[in-house]
């Protein structure tokens, strides 16, 4: 994963689709950076670190669960409309 001119919320956006659970942007940090992280992308792969791994070890940033409130959509009510032939 490499990026030469992202924020932290673009960073957390990422994650959250490559975790597939939401990540939060607690970090602060106003300005855009790089980075370059290698981290595994299997369990069978032992030569690299875990994504949680890479993040601290090259980035200093750490990844903790937690409970909070998500933005969700419920749709409680859905009809199909009928067409005409």
């Amino acid at each position: 994963m490499k990026s030469k001119n992202t924020t932290a919320p673009e960073l957390a956006g990422f994650l959250s689709e490559r975790l597939e659970r939401p990540v939060i942007d607690k970090t602060s940090i106003l300005t855009r950076f790089a980075f370059d992280l290698e981290y595994r992308n299997n369990d069978s792969d032992t030569t690299r670190p875990s994504l949680f791994g890479a993040m601290q070890e090259k980035m200093g940033l750490s990844l903790k669960t937690s409970k909070g409130p998500v933005e969700m959509l419920v749709i409680d009510h859905i009809e199909k409309m009928p067409t005409e032939n």
